[in-house]
């Protein structure tokens, strides 16, 4: 009782920040921004009462990027603020924390130059000082924000970040970014190249529909590349996986995924009706086109891809009239 009454009289026991931080990033790995957001919070008030000024700028600036991530960005504002006053070149690993949170921002605002500048500088700083998770995060980052040449140039540092860190986690990511890169510039040989090295790390690493995704961007680079025969030998088993996952589970990743793979057969099906002239070949692409403008309407493709969901739409309008 004694030892009760003066635990008691002592307060409260503070939790432990380092500990919840470790448990908010795990929160923030699963992608469930929320609790994400209220676990980092909780580290950041714990921290600043332990005066520990690398949990306090770590937290902070993770608030700030859970904030940005569900659009609240002007939310996030005010803890990003709290990060740079904590935040010193002094403490590299809260620095970097920042410097990457702050780069975000940056990019979402399309101020993309300010944040090209920020994630090179932390590229720098990350690999002078030895965290080589975060340099390929930031050279990642880069490989997003920069011009097309850079996004090449940092994408394969990025790469060398990674392997040279043992950080294999990031070797799908990496090469699939270099390959939307290539994609972007019309150099589909390239893309397709970068594409099976992605999926070769996206299937020894990733999840299920992370391979299936992997094989897909195979699949639709084959056709591009002109290799069409090979290209639906990809996309007819990535379609029935699609379908599969979404009869199990019906939510929109998985119907998008049904609606893109039922596009690029589409597509392939026409190019082969160019070659061949086999008219039944238009039956089957307005039918599986039509299929996909469905699925990708309720997608919102028109939003995340509008250069994509136009393509789609004059694709079905030339099916109307075949040549």
């Amino acid at each position: 009782m004694r030892i009760l009454a003066l635990l008691l009289l002592a307060g409260p026991l503070l939790a432990d920040p380092a500990a919840l931080l470790r448990e908010a990033d795990a929160a923030f790995r699963k992608r469930r921004w929320t609790p994400a957001r209220a676990l980092y919070e909780q580290a950041y008030q714990e921290a600043i009462e332990a005066k520990h000024r690398t949990i306090a700028v770590e937290a902070s600036a993770q608030v700030a990027r859970c904030y940005l991530l569900t659009k609240r960005a002007n939310d996030g504002r005010p803890w990003l603020e709290k990060a740079k006053g904590l935040a010193s070149e002094s403490d590299p690993v809260g620095w970097s924390r920042y410097l990457s949170v702050l780069g975000r921002f940056y990019w979402k605002e399309e101020k993309l130059p300010d944040a090209t500048r920020t994630f090179t500088a932390m590229y720098e700083f990350c690999v002078k000082t030895g965290q080589f998770d975060r340099a390929v995060d930031a050279a990642h980052m880069v490989a997003i924000t920069g011009t097309a040449q850079e996004q090449i140039a940092w994408a394969k540092k990025g790469i060398a970040a990674a392997v040279k860190g043992g950080h294999e986690g990031w070797l799908g990511p990496l090469w699939n970014n270099l390959g939307v890169t290539h994609q972007e510039l019309g150099d589909w040989k390239s893309a397709l190249d970068c594409y099976r090295n992605a999926r070769e790390y996206h299937w020894r690493l990733g999840t299920e529909v992370n391979k299936l995704a992997a094989d897909w961007a195979v699949g639709m680079a084959l056709r591009e590349t002109g290799d069409v025969e090979r290209s639906m030998q990809w996309l007819r088993p990535v379609l029935a996986w699609a379908e599969r996952l979404d009869a199990e589970k019906s939510d929109r990743t998985h119907s998008e995924w049904v609606g893109l793979a039922c596009r690029e057969l589409g597509y392939a099906q026409m190019d082969q009706f160019k070659r061949d002239k086999r008219l039944e070949r238009i039956v089957e692409a307005q039918k599986l086109l039509k299929r996909a403008h469905t699925l990708l309407k309720n997608a919102n493709m028109h939003q995340w891809d509008p250069k994509a969901w136009k393509q789609l739409n004059e694709r079905i309008a030339a099916l109307k009239n075949p040549k």
